[in-house]
């Protein structure tokens, strides 16, 4: 009888297939890690640029992921390139001359990243620190109150004034046949039918660098004007101690100032005045008063106004008055609140208005020119033309 044991002849293949599948894996595993140790090891940069010439940089810190080193700059240098092995977030602290010191934070994500260091303005202790608003394009002429009052041809009025400085040439308005003509552009309009006439002259009061009549606009304490002048430039909508200054403004002027391409002229009203004041002038024909009072030392309140009523002195003695004599009948307002909340902070309500009637004297009736310009086989006369009804 034979016989024998056939295990250890198996366990001995076994053994040989285990050890040269690991001859086969373990150069895999070698060069895996070996391949995972170069990526981690990949060359990251970081430029650090940091520019003062008064207070120039002296040493730069970097520290993060394992990673702390201290850099030193020369006076000249102002650039520093680092390479990181590891990609991560990376605190940087700079020194400079004067001993401050800044700190930030910067994520390494690829293999290059800038960090600049802007050195912030440092206040003066012991000098003056000048703080303000950047001042807008100045005018190009100012007046005050005082002066325009003064000013030749502007018969006491401070808003004619702006007829005598340099660059301008008044404009007088010529109203025969203007309403006629634009109420044919405007009769058939649906919206606003009662609307007031708008003869071709408005806003053409004045004629600044060669530009048109109406290339002009007029501003009262930063509000757009209709028109300045009552009955053809007689006077003023504003009365005369709601003003504080004219400004003229004959080209690059700021974007505050719209609707015109020829010239700006802003009338600055005031905002406060120390004391109270009032202020009356009556006469046959006309009336205009103003009045300013500080009702508490943060709370002030002016009203002002002028009423020309030729139509009610003329009305008692109408058999004196010729048929075709027309009435110019205008009045204004202007009221204004303000309040001061704080020393930076303030806040004012106000408002102004005209209204320019003419008419013949004898019939004493509005007159529509939409109707009138409506019927063409009866076109308005000479006299229809020279009616006026204008309201801003």
């Amino acid at each position: 009888m034979f016989a024998f044991n056939a295990q250890p002849f198996f366990s001995s293949l076994n053994q040989k297939s285990l050890q040269r599948k690991f001859f086969l894996v373990f150069p895999v595993l070698l060069s895996l890690t070996s391949a995972g140790t170069l990526w981690a090891k990949a060359s990251l940069r970081l430029k650090i640029f940091a520019n003062s010439k008064s207070d120039p940089p002296t040493q730069i810190w970097v520290r993060g992921n394992g990673y702390s080193k201290v850099f030193s700059l020369s006076d000249q240098s102002s650039e520093l390139t680092i390479d990181l092995k590891e990609q991560g977030v990376y605190d940087v602290i700079l020194t400079f001359k004067s001993g401050e010191m800044e700190h930030k934070f910067v994520t390494v994500d690829s293999d290059e990243k800038n960090l600049e260091f802007v050195q912030k303005t440092k206040k003066v202790t012991n000098g003056i620190n000048v703080v303000g608003k950047r001042p807008e394009a100045p005018p190009n002429y100012v007046l005050s109150q005082e002066d325009a009052i003064r000013m030749p041809g502007g018969f006491g009025d401070a808003l004619k004034a702006v007829q005598s400085m340099p660059g301008i040439s008044p404009m007088y308005q010529m109203y025969t046949g203007a309403s006629f003509q634009s109420a044919i552009q405007t009769f058939a309009q649906a919206t606003n039918p009662d609307k007031p006439d708008k003869p071709n002259g408005e806003k053409g009061f004045l004629v600044m660098r060669g530009a048109g009549a109406r290339a002009n606009q007029f501003y009262f304490n930063g509000l757009p004007m209709s028109y300045p002048f009552h009955a053809d430039g007689l006077t003023s909508v504003i009365n005369n101690n709601a003003i504080r200054s004219l400004e003229l403004y004959s080209g690059s002027y700021s974007a505050r100032y719209g609707f015109a391409t020829g010239g700006i002229i802003n009338i600055e009203g005031f905002q406060k005045r120390d004391s109270n004041l009032s202020v009356a002038h009556l006469n046959a024909f006309l009336t205009d008063v103003y009045t300013y009072r500080n009702i508490t030392k943060d709370l002030n309140v002016s009203v002002s106004g002028k009423k020309y009523y030729p139509n009610i002195v003329f009305g008692r003695v109408p058999n004196l008055i010729p048929a075709e004599t027309f009435l110019a009948d205008y009045n204004d307002y202007q009221a204004r609140i303000g309040w001061d909340i704080s020393e930076n902070h303030s806040l004012s309500f106000q408002t102004f208005g005209a209204k320019d009637k003419r008419y013949p004297f004898k019939e004493l009736s509005q007159y529509n020119p939409k109707e009138t310009a409506q019927s063409f086989a009866n076109p308005p006369s000479d006299a229809d033309a020279a009616r006026l009804d204008r309201i801003f």
